[in-house]
Order: structure tokens, then C-alpha cells, then sequence
């Protein structure tokens, strides 16, 4: 089980993913609400990678208004419907059920805030794939912050995507996180 480290749900036990995800820990989670908790509140928050789902139910514990979950394995995305139904907090969500890439073509929101975690031996491929799509459906609104978390060997520099520009990366343990921020102009 894995627990909710804030907000309204503080210490919530969820379900946790099945093997093949990697929950991100609680010292990743706070250091990303840290970095945006002035922006939380009324955010819609895109969870991408989602596992199990702990990243969007910790944004809606600290006052998005809205969480969008993209989780591939039926299993993971099943375990996340019942812990939004555990929670009664269905009407802010909605979990797609599908590869990434091919999810982002379905949403028809803006976002303030994205956060991804791909597997970590996948992670360059996923990221550009991910980035370059972002860009081209304009489901980001200026300025928002997409968050990837890497092994943190991981070398971040190597994505180079336009409009995407890299604010700050930080290891966590054997973790890292790199933010960006999407600009529509340079």
C-alpha cells in the first residue's frame, strides 16, 4: 500500500501497481507539490505513466480541479478507478486505459500541469515521443510545467524539443526530476 503524503487524503492508504510500474516515492512526490504548491489549487493536472495513480490522487488532494490518469496496463488503470471511488472523487477524474501517445490524440482539456514517469528503461524514447506529440494536439496552456521523472543517471539534456525548455533538474535517491516549461513563442 502506498499513502498519500497531503492535502485532504493525507495518510489515504491506495492500492498499489502491479509489478511491472515503480510508485514514485514520497520524497519525489513532495519535492514536486513543493515546487508547484502555488499552483495546485484549480489546476488541471495531466498524469501520464500513471502506475498507480498516486501522482494525480496527490494533486487532487492538494486542490486540482481536474486529473486526467493515462495508464497502459488495464490492471494498474482498474486500481485506480477504485481507489477514486474509495476517495468519492470520480467527478475530477477520468482514467484513459491506453498507450500514451495514442491517449493524448483523445483529451480534449488544457493543462497546467503534466507529470510523467515512463518505464526508466524506456524513458528517452517515451519522453520525445511524448514531448513531440504534446506539442502537436495543444493540450498545454502557456507556460505550463511538464515534470519527467528519470533514473537520475538518466541525461536529460539529450531531449531537445522545441518550445519545451528545461528549467531545473534535481536528484532524489536513485531518482530524478526535470522540470520544463512550455512556451507557445519563444
Amino acid at each position: 500500500m502506498i499513502r498519500v503524503t497531503a492535502g485532504k487524503f493525507k495518510g489515504t492508504k491506495i492500492l498499489s501497481p502491479t509489478k511491472v510500474a515503480r510508485p514514485t516515492s514520497s520524497m519525489m512526490r513532495e519535492a514536486l507539490f513543493n515546487i508547484i504548491s502555488n499552483q495546485i489549487d484549480g489546476a488541471f493536472f495531466l498524469d501520464l505513466f500513471s502506475g498507480s495513480g498516486i501522482m494525480g490522487i496527490e494533486a487532487l488532494s492538494r486542490g486540482a480541479e481536474k486529473v486526467i490518469f493515462v495508464e497502459k496496463d488495464r490492471k494498474n488503470a482498474n486500481n485506480i478507478q477504485k481507489n477514486l471511488i474509495n476517495l468519492n472523487i470520480t467527478d475530477s477524474a477520468q482514467i484513459i486505459c491506453s498507450d500514451v501517445v495514442k491517449a493524448l490524440n483523445k483529451i480534449d482539456l488544457t493543462f497546467d500541469i503534466i507529470f510523467a514517469d515512463p518505464p526508466y528503461a524506456l524513458t528517452f524514447q517515451l519522453i520525445s515521443q511524448t514531448f513531440t506529440k504534446l506539442k502537436e494536439v495543444n493540450i498545454l496552456k502557456d507556460n505550463a510545467d511538464v515534470f519527467i521523472e528519470t533514473d537520475s543517471k538518466f541525461q536529460i539534456d539529450e531531449i531537445n524539443v522545441e518550445n519545451f525548455y528545461l528549467v531545473k533538474s534535481k536528484k532524489y535517491g536513485n531518482s530524478a526530476l526535470h522540470q520544463y516549461r512550455f512556451r507557445y513563442n519563444k
